[in-house]
Parts: C-alpha cells; sequence; structure tokens
C-alpha cells in the first residue's frame, strides 16, 4: 500500500467519523426538541377531578 492512499484513505474516515458526530450531534437535538415539545402538550391538558369511585376497580369480566 502506497502512503499516499493511505493519506488519502485517513482523510476519508475522518470525514465519515465528523459526519457520523454530526448527525449524532443533530439527532440529539431532535429527540431533545421532541420531548420538550410533549412536555409542553402534556402540561397543557387540562386537570380534571374525577369521582372518588372511577379508577379503583379492574374490570375483569370486560
Amino acid at each position: 500500500m502506497e502512503v499516499s492512499s493511505i493519506a488519502t484513505l485517513a482523510t476519508a474516515m475522518s470525514q465519515v467519523k465528523t459526519a457520523t458526530d454530526l448527525n449524532t450531534t443533530a439527532l440529539k437535538r431532535g429527540v431533545y426538541m421532541q420531548n420538550e415539545n410533549v412536555l409542553t402538550l402534556l402540561q397543557a391538558l387540562p386537570q380534571t377531578a374525577n369521582p372518588a369511585h372511577l379508577g379503583q376497580t379492574i374490570d375483569l369480566f370486560g
């Protein structure tokens, strides 16, 4: 293997790593933004007070 081909390969590998790092960062930011949006939507839901008898039992014969 020639020195120039090794240098070319090293450069190509470095570029792939850089691109992968950028894509990973973009993905993490997107996931973070989605989490923030979901939290905002959940907080916007109205709080309801159910009667005390609701949600206390499970109907196993339904």
